[in-house]
């Protein structure tokens, strides 16, 4: 399931998609087995796993998890209702350009890959948000991708 993210025009001012590097225009695929293995050594330093306390403290990451569950939700991909609580589980951040760990949350231009799940706790779901700007104040596009199938 892919829904692709919403591509604002201001007058007088389009979205220039020449402007994303070429690294976030290819397709939404779930984080690779290797990557934080590779994200230790000082030449791939583009994922970073985020802490829990990273996870309470960036509140925000909440809004790409409910914007996943509901494409999940609006798909008929779930069984629970569109305004039960989640929890996210898990957040890896990539981004193309060598940053500190830290930073990576701050780029414009970023890949998410969540883990979450309902409080619940009967269903648990993963997804793939991009987040992409073209330099203008006023432009930003999520992207995201549930893969539906086994875990990590």
């Amino acid at each position: 399931m892919f829904t692709k993210g919403f591509e604002a025009e201001v007058v007088g001012c389009p979205w220039d998609p020449e402007a994303v590097h070429d690294f976030y225009q290819c397709g939404l695929n779930w984080l690779p087995d290797d990557a934080l293995v590779q994200s230790s050594d000082k030449q791939h330093p583009h994922f970073y796993e985020l802490q829990n306390s990273e996870i309470r403290e960036y509140d925000w990451l909440n809004m790409y998890a409910d914007y996943a569950f509901y494409t999940l939700w609006e798909n008929g991909l779930t069984k629970l209702k569109l305004a039960t609580p989640l929890e996210i589980k898990k957040v890896v951040v990539q981004t193309h350009e060598a940053m500190e760990p830290k930073e990576l949350l701050k780029a414009g231009n970023a890949v998410f890959y969540i883990n979450f799940r309902d409080c619940g706790l009967t269903e648990e779901h993963r997804a793939v948000v991009r987040r992409t700007t073209d330099g203008h104040p006023e432009h930003l596009c999520l992207e995201v991708k549930c893969p539906v199938g086994d875990l990590i």
